[in-house]
């Protein structure tokens, strides 16, 4: 996403431990993920990139007036969060979107 203050990071970018590891702790397969390629999103910055990827699809208004100011995002993140996987690499979770 642009303008992001946080990194994402996709699987090609990854090291080759670091594909172990999210193959490992996420359950899916190395070919699965070379194939999809996911883009993975640090799981501490989950609720700015909801928000962002709502402001993106067009959820939000431009002028973003009450009550779309009163979203409780943490809780728009868990709800989106349901259609993303998890992995950990180097010790920090990932968020990445499931297919």
């Amino acid at each position: 996403m642009k303008g992001t203050d946080y990194e994402q990071v996709s699987y090609d970018q990854l090291t080759k431990k670091q594909k172990k590891q999210v193959c490992d702790t996420s359950g899916y397969d190395d070919g699965q993920m070379e194939f999809e390629n996911p883009l993975f999103i640090p799981a501490v910055d989950f609720k700015e990139y909801a928000q962002e990827f709502a402001e993106e699809i067009g959820a939000i208004p431009e002028n973003n007036d009450w009550p779309m100011y009163c979203i409780d995002w943490e809780h728009a993140a868990r709800e989106l969060s349901m259609d993303y996987s998890s992995a950990t690499i180097d010790g920090i979770d990932y968020l990445f979107r499931a297919w």
